[in-house]
């Protein structure tokens, strides 16, 4: 049995056959399925909707200086066809309040309930215009 609620948005009807993947096997033999998705393929490689940028402060305390310190953590929000939103890990270069682009592209690397595990694939094209123009080439 498969629970409905983490796969609302595939469309699944009761006695369908669907195809699944095994995602774990855990050491009572409890196996654990993830049902295809209708769209999206496992290692697939997609232009998500970028959503937000989203910028956390946390402070870390240092017990041997006895000072703390504001560690931000970045991640990006993109939103799948379906409305869903998932985390990207940012690359250094995208890590700016102003980054917001339309797309950001990532390939699936993990689907658990019906969300996505995702890798940035996005290249920074201002940099490869500026390596392009000193080297002179265009």
């Amino acid at each position: 049995m498969i629970p409905s609620m983490h796969y609302r948005h595939y469309n699944l009807q009761s006695e369908q056959m669907i195809k699944c993947l095994i995602t774990r096997v855990d050491c009572s033999g409890k196996i654990s399925f993830e049902p295809e998705h209708p769209y999206y393929e496992l290692g697939g490689t997609y232009d998500f909707n970028f959503v937000r940028m989203q910028i956390t402060i946390e402070n870390e305390f240092d017990p041997f200086s006895g000072k703390s310190k504001k560690l931000k953590h970045y991640d990006i929000i993109v939103v799948d066809k379906d409305g869903y939103e998932h985390h990207v890990v940012p690359k250094e270069w995208q890590k700016k309040k102003t980054y917001k682009p339309e797309k950001i592209k990532c390939r699936i690397t993990k689907m658990v309930k019906g969300h996505f595990q995702l890798v940035n694939l996005e290249e920074n094209k201002s940099l490869f215009r500026k390596i392009l123009k000193k080297t002179g080439s265009t």
